[in-house]
């Protein structure tokens, strides 16, 4: 994608400015890095460390805590215009080129669905519509009036615009029958009910989660309806038990995951879901047959630790072995 030789007049001195005559969505990772040629490859940890110091819809300002020995990263301003891409740096590169931290900057908001939902009209329509869903207003023209996007590393929230706006969801609806019943007589459990452990994907990200529900079981194993989404930090406080309180701080932390990191405490945090230390039984859900938690949806799984796997490799060399 060709920038534009015309820059918007009126714009910062002393600055470096660079304009493409096209928004985000139309750019590929591609196009930056045949129009900065010098930049050297942009690993993960490069990209990832980029993070947005002010962040709202088609604006946002940039920076990284280092460049990695080199000298400090300074801030790059990204704002999406009806006609274009405007790049704002304060470093010294020559006039009309992408410098090495606008070409960054850009590369990560291109490559990371956190960041690049606040420029990508499409994809940010297809997460508040999954948002919206539980507010009935998923037919909406305009989402961008009823709910806003806050950047909260690593996650995206949604949140509606209008504090009366209230999601039914089956969390909420206990919660609010919880609020309005007198106090004692809260939702009762169905009879026979059991806590249940259910592991899906993420409607928009992908990524992994893991819930607390409650429903009935057949002899057979399979859930009935209705399905109860719980809190499991509600759990934290009637328990003394470390390992009981690992398990429901580890479901916490992937009730509502964003992160595709492997960082090591989402890695204790799965470790403490293997253990299970209640036995509960775990489910898949399977969105095919219904985004929601329903029986049908439900499959039951076997969760256990892999075991460990060792491999080695010999490399003959001359006449030794290595």
């Amino acid at each position: 994608m060709p920038p534009s030789p015309e820059i918007p007049a009126e714009l910062e001195p002393g600055r470096h400015h660079y304009w493409f005559a096209a928004q985000l969505p139309a750019l590929t990772s591609a196009d930056v890095e045949r129009l900065a040629p010098t930049l050297p490859p942009a690993d993960y940890r490069t990209l990832t460390a980029i993070q947005p110091q002010k962040l709202t819809l088609n604006a946002g300002t940039f920076t990284s805590p280092s460049s990695f020995g080199g000298p400090p990263f300074p801030p790059v301003t990204v704002e999406q215009q009806p006609q274009g891409l405007l790049l704002t740096c304060s470093c010294s590169a020559p006039a009309g080129t992408l410098c090495e931290h606008q070409a960054l900057v850009l590369l990560s908001i291109l490559q990371r669905k956190e960041l690049r939902v606040f420029f990508d009209a499409a994809q940010r329509q297809e997460l508040l519509r999954a948002a919206a869903r539980d507010y009935g207003l998923e037919h909406a023209t305009d989402l961008d009036a009823h709910f806003e996007l806050t950047y909260n590393r690593p996650q995206v929230l949604v949140a509606p615009r209008q504090a009366g706006l209230f999601a039914v969801t089956a969390a909420t609806t206990q919660e609010l029958v919880s609020q309005l019943l007198p106090e004692g007589r809260g939702a009762v459990a169905a009879a026979g009910s059991r806590r249940i452990v259910v592991l899906s994907r993420h409607k928009y990200y992908g990524h992994l989660t893991v819930q607390l529900a409650e429903a009935v079981l057949t002899t057979a194993g399979k859930v009935k309806n209705p399905v109860t989404v719980l809190n499991p930090l509600d759990r934290l406080g009637t328990s003394d038990n470390l390992a009981e309180l690992r398990f429901y701080s580890g479901l916490a932390r992937f009730q509502h995951n964003y992160d595709e990191k492997r960082s090591t405490a989402t890695l204790q945090a799965l470790r403490a879901i293997v253990d299970n230390p209640e036995n509960l039984p775990v489910f898949a859900h399977n969105p095919t047959v219904s985004d929601k938690l329903t029986g049908p949806a439900l499959t039951p799984l076997q969760l256990r630790a892999a075991p460990p796997i060792c491999i080695c490799t010999s490399v003959s060399k001359t006449s030794f072995t290595r």
